[in-house]
């Protein structure tokens, strides 16, 4: 939210928008680092995607933990929606 409101208005202070929206200036900057199994997951996700055109998240998801043995949780869906849905 505070990203969206700097952004539209380009004048207002990085400082004022965190304390109207009373977040941390450190929040505001914040990052978050990506794990090696978002990598992992973006590398799965397309070969199923284009081997099995007729599967859905849940047969991709089941494949990938119950064939696969990966132990992923929403992670996998959050790929899945941002990329192939």
């Amino acid at each position: 939210m505070a990203l969206n409101i700097n952004k539209q208005n380009k004048t207002t202070s990085i400082k004022l928008v965190c304390e109207v929206c009373n977040i941390s200036k450190s929040t505001y900057y914040h990052k978050p680092k990506l794990s090696d199994e978002n990598t992992i997951i973006a590398d799965w996700l397309p070969r199923l995607v284009t081997a099995h055109k007729r599967w859905g998240f849940k047969l991709c998801y089941l494949y990938l933990r119950n064939i696969k043995d990966f132990k992923w949780n929403y992670k996998v869906f959050t790929e899945y929606t941002e990329n192939w849905n």
